[in-house]
Order: C-alpha cells, then structure tokens, then sequence
C-alpha cells in the first residue's frame, strides 16, 4: 500500500503503523507491518527477526 505522505494524518508512520496494527489486532489478525521507501524494504523490514 503506498502511504506517501499521510504519515502526518496519523501522527507520523509510526503512529500509522500502531494503528493499523491495533485495528487487526482486534480483528485477531495476524500481521507483519512495516513502511520503508520500497515495497521490497518494506517486505524485507516486516519479515525481519531481531538476532536472526
């Protein structure tokens, strides 16, 4: 999904991303959420496990 420049909507993408996260928790949806400047980082950012 592309969210050029809504970050601000949401209090930045961090914000962006909390909420989204939040929305599909309650969903019980389990999900990997990143943004970055290109759907392939943004892939790679999502699937990355700290100590892999």
């Amino acid at each position: 999904m592309n969210v050029t420049n809504i970050g601000a909507l949401f209090g930045g993408e961090s914000g962006l991303v909390r909420q989204i996260l939040g929305l599909l928790r309650k969903r019980r949806i389990a999900a990997y959420v990143a943004i970055a400047p290109t759907a392939g980082s943004a892939w790679a950012l999502s699937r990355y496990v700290a100590g892999c």
